[in-house]
């Protein structure tokens, strides 16, 4: 019992980890998306804010694990 309850465990840590990972791509593309609209003045570019951070969150979503030590790394350089 102790063995499934942990094996529980790990699997909802590593869709945790997923999740995290999806939004910090998120909110990292609208970033992105927002800034390169500040050079964009035309508003016929309005779909850079919905592609970046949807192309941004399925790299994140998609590396994962990768993603959230790559952020953790650069948190410790910045602090």
């Amino acid at each position: 019992m102790k063995q499934s309850n942990q094996t529980l465990f790990t699997m909802l840590d590593l869709i945790a980890q997923r999740i995290a990972a999806l939004l910090i791509g998120l909110v990292l593309g609208l970033i992105i998306a927002i800034s390169l609209m500040w050079w964009v003045t035309d508003m016929d570019q309005w779909w850079i804010l919905v592609v970046v951070p949807l192309a941004c969150g399925i790299v994140c979503g998609l590396v994962g694990d990768k993603a959230l030590e790559i952020f953790k790394e650069i948190a410790k350089w910045t602090s």
